[in-house]
C-alpha cells in the first residue's frame, strides 16, 4: 500500500491532473457559480481574480447600491463580502460540496466612497464542516484605491445542490 505525499493529497482534493491547473479549476468553478441567477448577478458583482482559497470580486457604483450620491450602502459592502467569501470557500471544497453562510461580521473602517468597491477574500481555515474566510473591502475613487472595511465570514459545508 503506497502512502501519498502532502502534495499528492492536495492534488487529489483539488482534482489536479496534468490537464487541470488548480488556479484554472478555481477560476472555472467561481465563474460557474457566479453565472447562476441570484443576488450576485442582479447586483452586477464581477470576478476580478480567483485562485484556490482566494477570490476578489468587485461592483461598480450605481444608484441601487448607494447610501448617498457618492457613498456605497453598508448592505452593498456586506453582500459583496459575503459573496466573495462563499466563492473563496468553494475553491477549497470538493466539487460535490458548497458553502452556506453561518455568520458575517462586517467592520466599516471609513466611508466607502468611490466608483467601485472590491472584496478580497482569503480562506484562513478550512475544515470538513466549517470554513472561515477573511475579507478586505476596498473603495476605488479618482484618487486611487484604499481600505474601507473588513469582514469575517463563517460558512458551513453542505451538499452542492443545497446552496
Amino acid at each position: 500500500m503506497s502512502e501519498s505525499t502532502g502534495a499528492e493529497a492536495a492534488d487529489e482534493i483539488f482534482n489536479v491532473t496534468p490537464e487541470r491547473d488548480p488556479v484554472e479549476a478555481a477560476a472555472a468553478r467561481v465563474a460557474r457559480l457566479m453565472a447562476q441567477p441570484g443576488l450576485a448577478q442582479a447586483q452586477g458583482f464581477e470576478v476580478v481574480q480567483a485562485a484556490p482559497g482566494e477570490v476578489t470580486l468587485a461592483v461598480s457604483a450605481r444608484p441601487t447600491l448607494m447610501a448617498s450620491r457618492v457613498q456605497f450602502h453598508g448592505g452593498a459592502l456586506s453582500a459583496l463580502a459575503e459573496q466573495a467569501a462563499a466563492m473563496a470557500a468553494a475553491t477549497v471544497l470538493p466539487e460535490d460540496k458548497g458553502a452556506a453562510t453561518v455568520s458575517v461580521i462586517v467592520n466599516h473602517h471609513r466611508a466607502a466612497v468611490g466608483q467601485r468597491i472590491y472584496a478580497l477574500a482569503r480562506v484562513v481555515s478550512a475544515a470538513p464542516v466549517m470554513t472561515v474566510v477573511e475579507v478586505r473591502l476596498e473603495a476605488e475613487s479618482f484618487g486611487g484605491r484604499g481600505p474601507c472595511g473588513s469582514a469575517q465570514v463563517k460558512l458551513r459545508t453542505v451538499p452542492a445542490g443545497h446552496v
